[in-house]
């Protein structure tokens, strides 16, 4: 039913041709109303939605995120006590400013490995071998809804886009178009801040150039930059835009399990007993 519901609505994306007379009868049993062209819209944003956007977003879908990149979210999330159900999911806008900041990353010789490794990082669970929560690279939205690795796939999304706008802010990067630069400052919900990008544990630059030549030039068993979480997961943080952040990996050494206030109150305590000493 949840198929068959997502293929009904997408009949009425703008852009789709009136169905015959036999399967719009089907449609609308499907519905349980009468159908509507071109009314489709965003469960989020009330956009309306088209045909077209949906054959760019899929059209333009990576290995790593594969069927991820269908843009369908539930109504009430799973852990606000929603139901895998039909009447629980809908359609979301196709993320347009995600998709602008990947082909200009790309365009810029940027690795397509690295970009797996943002979508792998904002999609994809760690390896948890610990109980009562099991994972192994799945997608977050389909793990255990109490586990911490757990998070929407909206969520998801936004994480991505805040990894791949921060790589836009570091030192050297490829510049945005302006149109660009707004519409994923809208999403975003803060300014871009071009060539502001640092390490927030260590207060050093990140530089693009660096950054890349670590992607191009991997040393085995060590990477030079990391994806934090400002509250550690596992004490109670959330996959989320808001929550994630590019760091050194000095910087990752030093946070280790602590939140990104414990770890500054601590510098600070450091930094004040040796300037006395």
């Amino acid at each position: 039913m949840i198929k068959a519901m997502l293929y009904a609505e997408i009949c009425e994306f703008e852009g789709i041709n009136k169905p015959p007379s036999n399967v719009l009868q089907v449609i609308e049993d499907v519905l349980g109303r009468t159908y509507k062209p071109g009314s489709a819209f965003c469960l989020k944003t009330k956009e309306k939605l088209a045909l077209n956007d949906l054959v760019i977003c899929v059209a333009v879908s990576t290995n790593q995120v594969g069927s991820a990149e269908l843009p369908v979210e539930y109504k009430t999330a799973l852990t606000a006590g929603g139901i895998h159900e039909s009447k629980n999911i809908g359609w979301l806008r196709p993320p347009k400013e995600i998709l602008a900041l990947r082909e200009l990353l790309l365009d810029s010789k940027v690795p397509s490995a690295l970009l797996n490794k943002v979508q792998l990082k904002a999609y994809s669970t760690d390896k948890q071998t610990i109980p009562p929560f099991f994972s192994n690279r799945d997608y977050r939205w389909a793990t255990w809804v109490d586990s911490p690795q757990f998070a929407s796939r909206e969520d998801c999304r936004g994480v991505e886009l805040q990894l791949l706008s921060q790589i836009i802010e570091f030192v050297g990067a490829p510049r945005l178009s302006d149109e660009n630069m707004r519409e994923i400052e809208v999403h975003l919900g803060r300014k871009l801040v071009v060539d502001g990008r640092r390490c927030l544990i260590t207060g050093d630059p990140i530089g693009y150039d660096a950054f890349v030549e670590a992607a191009n030039n991997p040393e085995a068993g060590k990477s030079q930059y990391h994806v934090g979480h400002l509250m550690p997961l596992t004490r109670g943080g959330k996959h989320s835009k808001e929550n994630v952040f590019w760091m050194s990996d000095a910087g990752n050494r030093i946070q280790g399990n602590d939140s990104f206030e414990e770890i500054v109150a601590l510098i600070k305590r450091a930094a004040n007993y040796h300037n006395q000493a």
